[in-house]
């Protein structure tokens, strides 16, 4: 059997995603990663019984969102573009130490991506990793061209593979 990788947090070492999610690379810096509604219920196969409402046990999650345990959060426009700027630098600095070739094309494709974030910015929900640690991403969601689709936007170079 093949090994499932899973992507970390380079900062707080929160599992964000893996493998088994559809994800591409875009905008050379970003991790698309497609999440989906599933039902989820607390009734551990128990057959429901008659008199009961299904309701009260089954709810529609994000898959993605309930497998790697990330946490919704709410930040405004300010706080966020000011996160934007302390994150993209430590990515930075992490990248000098790591990979320093791919430095300066990061600071490039981070500056020209914040833009199209900050430019759309209430069109975004946001999410933390599992241990809601400040020192992690902030990861996007967006719900695609369709309003139904949950896709979410990772820092590629925020994250390491691990199998």
């Amino acid at each position: 059997p093949v090994a499932m990788k899973v992507f970390k947090d380079v900062f707080s070492k929160d599992e964000l995603f893996s493998d088994s999610f559809p994800h591409t690379l875009v905008d050379g810096c970003i991790y698309k990663v497609e999440g989906k509604y599933v039902t989820e219920s607390d009734d551990f196969g128990i057959p429901p019984n008659e008199d009961e409402g299904m309701e009260d046990s089954a709810r529609a999650v994000i898959n993605l969102v309930n497998a790697h345990k990330l946490q919704p959060t709410t930040i405004s426009k300010q706080q966020y573009t000011v996160w934007l700027k302390s994150y993209i630098k430590k990515v930075q600095e992490h990248l000098i130490q790591s990979d320093s070739s791919r430095t300066e094309v990061f600071h490039k494709q981070a500056q020209a991506y914040s833009k199209k974030v900050l430019g759309s910015f209430k069109d975004f929900d946001f999410y933390t990793g599992g241990s809601a640690s400040a020192d992690g991403q902030i990861i996007l969601l967006h719900y695609g061209d369709d309003g139904m689709s949950p896709t979410f936007y990772f820092w590629s170079d925020g994250v390491y593979e691990e199998k």
